[in-house]
């Protein structure tokens, strides 16, 4: 990813309904997993919005790749360790929009494999739908997007404990905004990266955070903006 858009992320990353609604329902479904004891690896951090989550426990490594990004890491969080190569086994990982930029998805989901102890745990999430992809997934980094059947067909190895679409309800008015700016082919990477204004930004906050209650209840989504899965070695 850019690094104009890593610091446009970092500035809003506390304010902008996306980021908040995704931290919470994460911690939501993550947390009644969690013990103190873990190793924890958050897998392609980004500026480590969703490090929070794992303040209770005491070993936490990440991977981010993007120096940018790591320095914003560095500064936000001591207790965390940055490593430059995943050599390492892990009770539970973090992989959260990340395997799109990944041109080898498939070679990632087998390191991560290997990555978890036995009975370990991932939790994953990426943007779904190919006739969803718009220049603002190019301009992201984005090599693809995904449905269920390819995700679950590239992790294979993996025991699925939950799998489902999900920014469901916001589905209805985003998916047609996004098929026409793929149609005329227009760039506002920029200002959706920003946070909007306060009513539009806290009715998309209510709105999409309120699906935590259900996927923690493991209810499945039947379509949705993204997917979210837990999977098990």
């Amino acid at each position: 990813m850019k690094n104009y858009l890593i610091n446009i992320i970092y500035n809003h990353q506390n304010s902008h309904w996306w980021h908040k609604s995704k931290k919470e329902i994460l911690a939501y479904i993550i947390k009644p997993y969690l013990k103190k004891n873990f190793k924890i690896l958050d897998y392609g951090c980004g500026a480590g919005n969703n490090l929070d989550i794992f303040k209770s426990v005491n070993k936490i490594h990440v991977y981010e790749p993007n120096k940018l990004a790591t320095k914003f890491i560095k500064k936000k969080f001591k207790k965390v360790k940055i490593i430059k190569k995943v050599d390492d086994t892990y009770d539970l990982i973090l992989c959260s929009d990340v395997m799109e930029h990944i041109k080898n998805d498939k070679l990632t989901s087998d390191i991560l494999y290997k990555s978890l102890k036995k009975n370990g745990l991932l939790f994953l999430t990426v943007p779904a739908y190919p006739y969803l992809y718009t220049n603002k997934d190019k301009e992201l980094g984005h090599f693809r997007r995904y449905t269920k059947k390819n995700l679950k067909k590239f992790l294979k190895n993996f025991k699925i404990i939950y799998l489902s679409y999900y920014n469901f309800f916001l589905y209805f008015l985003i998916a047609p905004c996004l098929v026409c700016m793929n149609l005329i082919k227009i760039n506002i990477i920029s200002k959706v990266e920003k946070t909007p204004n306060s009513v539009l930004n806290n009715l998309f906050y209510g709105i999409f955070s309120l699906e935590k209650f259900f996927l923690r209840k493991k209810i499945i989504f039947p379509f949705g903006l993204s997917i979210i899965g837990i999977f098990k070695k």
